[in-house]
């Protein structure tokens, strides 16, 4: 086996790739691995409250690289270094924040704090009901909304629920915008145990062909062991473009239910509900926010920045405040995704979507792929990081290159400042990603 410094070294390395500079010198970099006993990491932290937030949000992307890198590695556990690690082992550092180490759910997002409507009652009353000790009869539970209207929170609530009522292991909850555990997670260790698994964003998979069959494998051993499942996305199996057939019926074998955008005064009593009760709390104030976009989440935008100014203003919102807020919003929405760019990338060239995101290095997939990653950037203000997991978990030094090269020959060719036009006009013209 590697010696400690070595294991820890390449770990880094891999992690560094995925996380921004700051993030890395104020969480990551600060760590240091202390030890590996029986399949288990012990890493040291500066201080406690070091340790909780690296635990919070951090263990994951550690569990993963550190399986990279020692291949052995089956828990983790961060812990303050003025403590002696041999003592944790069967008494591990209990956060502030709870479950969420465990589990990757975020405790905020609870039954309690969804706002049902008349378009999310079906889907509230099946997650409730998946939530309970008797909830096997929706197996898997797919859950879809064309528009933000609250899937992951419902998905979050229902693993919130599982953990608070204590009848079953703690579920696990990922989204497949990140698809690093699908190729570092073994079938026969990591899932094993496994009562509730919970997968967000799950039309991404179709994004690799690999991805998709080794996910198959894991529904397979997951379903035979009779865990509960429970999936979201953004459109029905049957729209998911490159889906491949044996996933797209197991994903249909149970209930499928839409979670349809909230209307108007729904979206008003969101707001308030959401309001902190402060200078922009106001019923007329509300109700205008609230029918300025059908988007639910460029509602809450607007709302936010509106009690932030009217907080450092220290006097309540007069109506040329509130219509600046609503243009401010309307103007940073992101209606343009990097998925949206792909999908009408892989339409003008006629090229599958698999094929845009994979490691095809051949000029006819090349060329699209950089146009793709280069428009993300561009058109989607995306990180690079965010960039790099969607297209195959790049190391980001290929996506700057990308978007470096695309610049360089569309200042003399004309030809791709064409191309980069027709597919911004697509994109702009409303053509989204939404299935065939």
């Amino acid at each position: 086996m590697k010696g400690l410094q070595s294991i820890w070294e390449t770990a880094l390395a891999d992690i560094r790739s995925g996380v921004s500079k700051k993030e890395y010198s104020l969480w990551l970099g600060v760590l240091s691995l202390r030890n590996i006993s029986e399949n288990t990491a012990f890493i040291a932290a500066p201080d406690r409250f070091v340790a909780e937030w690296s635990t919070d949000n951090y263990l994951e992307i550690l569990k993963i690289s550190l399986k990279k890198a020692a291949g052995s590695i089956t828990d983790i556990i961060i812990y303050p270094e003025s403590l002696d690690h041999s003592s944790l082992k069967n008494n591990r550092l209990t956060t502030n924040r709870g479950h969420k180490a465990a589990s990757n759910l975020n405790p905020g997002m609870t039954f309690s704090s969804f706002i049902g409507t008349s378009g999310n009652k079906e889907a509230l009353a099946a997650s409730r009901q998946v939530s309970t000790a008797n909830g096997y009869m929706y197996n898997p539970l797919y859950l879809f909304c064309k528009q933000p209207a609250g899937k992951t929170h419902l998905l979050n609530a229902i693993g919130n629920a599982i953990l608070a009522g204590q009848f079953l292991k703690p579920p696990l909850y990922l989204s497949a915008r990140n698809q690093r555990w699908l190729s570092v997670y073994k079938l026969g260790v990591d899932y094993e145990g496994i009562s509730t698994f919970l997968l967000d964003d799950i039309e991404l998979l179709c994004l690799s062909k690999s991805a998709q069959e080794r996910f198959t494998g894991i529904f397979d051993k997951l379903c035979n062991a009779g865990a509960r499942l429970i999936f979201a996305a953004k459109m029905l199996p049957n729209e998911i473009p490159g889906l491949t057939p044996p996933l797209r019926s197991r994903l249909e074998w149970g209930l499928l239910c839409e979670i349809k955008a909230p209307d108007a005064e729904d979206r008003y009593r969101i707001l308030k509900s959401r309001s902190s009760g402060g200078y922009a709390a106001g019923g007329s104030i509300l109700r205008e926010l609230a029918y300025a976009s059908t988007d639910i989440i460029a509602c809450l935008r607007s709302l936010i920045r509106l009690e932030a100014r009217c907080s450092l203003k220290g006097k309540g919102p007069d109506p040329e405040a509130v219509n600046d807020v609503i243009k401010e919003t309307n103007r940073t929405q992101g209606l343009i995704s990097i998925m949206d760019v792909i999908y009408n990338t892989s339409s003008y060239f006629d090229i599958p979507i698999d094929k845009i995101t994979s490691h095809n290095r051949s000029r006819a997939v090349s060329y699209p792929r950089h146009l793709a990653i280069f428009l993300s950037r561009k058109l989607c203000k995306a990180a690079y990081s965010e960039i790099a997991n969607i297209f195959s978990d790049r190391n980001i030094s290929t996506i700057i290159y990308a978007v470096k090269r695309i610049e360089s020959i569309g200042e003399y060719d004309p030809e791709v400042r064409r191309d980069i036009s027709v597919i911004q006009e697509m994109s702009f013209a409303g053509t989204t990603y939404k299935g065939k």
